[in-house]
């Protein structure tokens, strides 16, 4: 192989890699959101039932 070829596949190579680590790093993001998502709905959840519970001790 020639000098040429070496540097444009290790270059093809360097930018998929660089690519798939971004895609990576995205659906880290995306779980975590998603997470954090779930943790306020249940918090929601939570403060909703005690409030409920809470006024009908209440009544």
């Amino acid at each position: 192989m020639t000098d040429q070829t070496t540097i444009v596949i290790n270059g093809l190579l360097r930018k998929l890699d660089r690519m798939e680590s971004e895609k990576r790093l995205q659906d880290e993001f995306n779980g975590r959101r998603k997470l954090n998502g779930c943790a306020v709905a249940c918090w929601l959840c939570l403060v909703v039932i005690v409030l409920l519970f809470g006024f009908i001790v209440y009544k």
